[in-house]
């Protein structure tokens, strides 16, 4: 597979040799960290998204800071006592040479935390 370009992530997909998968973005502008993953047809120009992230979105984006906003002060006016799980942003995917994703690096800015997951089986959706 193919790293990551700049602001722009390709990886190649063994078993479908003229297709690639590529970072796409939607309404949060051309160099948002939140992207979206698509197949691209090298031959046709056809793109299909096989993994949304939520924040890819003015809506999920602005749904992301209004969450962390009130888990920040739910956090501070019960003193830590009651809070609720901030809302994580998935900020970069992770490939099989299959094409499958099988991993994503989240963050919430709430408790400046990051996660990393893997998924035992492929998932395109």
């Amino acid at each position: 597979a193919m790293g990551f370009v700049g602001p722009l992530h390709l990886w190649s997909v063994r078993n479908k040799p003229r297709h690639i998968l590529t970072s796409t973005s939607r309404g949060a502008g051309k160099l948002s960290l939140f992207w979206d993953v698509s197949l691209i047809n090298i031959d046709t120009a056809e793109r299909e998204t096989i993994m949304r992230n939520d924040l890819s979105t003015w809506y999920g984006l602005i749904r992301f800071i209004v969450l962390s906003f009130l888990s920040i002060i739910l956090k501070w006016i019960t003193g830590g006592r009651w809070k609720i799980n901030p809302p994580q942003a998935t900020v970069m995917w992770f490939p099989d040479l299959e094409g499958n994703i099988r991993g994503r690096v989240r963050v919430a800015i709430t408790d400046l935390s990051s996660s990393f997951s893997v998924l035992s089986s492929p998932t395109n959706g």
